[in-house]
């Protein structure tokens, strides 16, 4: 399957910049879609996590708005 994805010019510096990191690190060819990936993995990984945060997060929205005079 292939995705696009839009990136802005700082974005896309950033990344360029890490995937040169790391390609110096492990002295071995890093492409940017090695790196995104790799991103995507972890944010799969952790997609719990963020489920979970971000219901704290209305739930807290909820509360405050339950308190604030209108």
């Amino acid at each position: 399957m292939k995705r696009r994805i839009l990136f802005t010019r700082e974005e896309t510096q950033a990344i360029g910049r890490l995937v040169n990191i790391l390609a110096v690190r492990l002295n071995s060819q890093v492409k940017g879609s090695h790196v995104i990936r790799a991103l995507i993995s972890l944010l799969l990984n952790a997609e719990g996590e963020v489920d979970k945060r971000a219901g704290e997060r209305i739930r807290r929205i909820e509360i405050l708005a339950a308190f604030t005079p209108l």
